[in-house]
């Protein structure tokens, strides 16, 4: 659940995952700057139920952690797929210049331009574009990648990579000619 977003390009969602010892629910609230794709501290809380039982239980806390870090709360978050004609028209996933690792590049009318990498999960699924976020302060998506961990239990990992719209495209190669 996406919860908001900052001025200063950081984002807050909140994870669900059943608890660790198979009982009641484990919530985490995720924080990220998006600026360096740096995870900053967040909050575990434990509550049974579905997101409104855990918000009437932790409110007050998870509204002091989104303060502490100027998110503001923005309630009509949703993740949009890329498409042509609306800036960004893309984003891939594409094998990194390392050994297992994955870089996410986004696609522009502009260009394109890496905005970060991941390590491939030793036998799991390899990672899905699950699509993005807007910043409602400035010129920055948030897309979100979705991971497998080695214990499908917990459900796959989430990662947040940030990227300016207006800024460091690179234009596209010109198409080479065939003789």
């Amino acid at each position: 659940f996406a919860l908001g977003f900052s001025a200063s390009g950081r984002l807050a969602w909140l994870e669900q995952r059943a608890g660790a010892d198979a009982r009641g629910v484990e919530w985490t609230v995720q924080l990220i700057d998006l600026i360096n794709d740096r995870a900053l501290p967040g909050k575990v809380l434990r509550a049974g139920g579905d997101v409104t039982a855990m918000c009437k239980a932790h409110a007050a806390e998870v509204s002091s952690l989104l303060a502490d870090s100027d998110i503001q709360p923005v309630g009509d978050l949703a993740l949009e797929q890329p498409a042509p004609g609306k800036d960004p028209t893309g984003v891939e996933l594409r094998p990194g210049s390392k050994a297992g690792s994955i870089d996410v590049v986004l696609r522009a009318a502009a260009g394109e331009k890496k905005i970060g990498a991941l390590t491939q999960a030793g036998g799991g699924a390899a990672p899905a574009v699950l699509g993005l976020l807007r910043s409602p302060f400035e010129p920055r998506v948030a897309v979100a990648v979705s991971q497998a961990q080695a214990n499908a239990r917990r459900g796959p990992t989430i990662h947040f990579f940030g990227g300016r719209l207006d800024k460091r495209w690179k234009p596209p190669a010109p198409p080479s000619s065939e003789r």
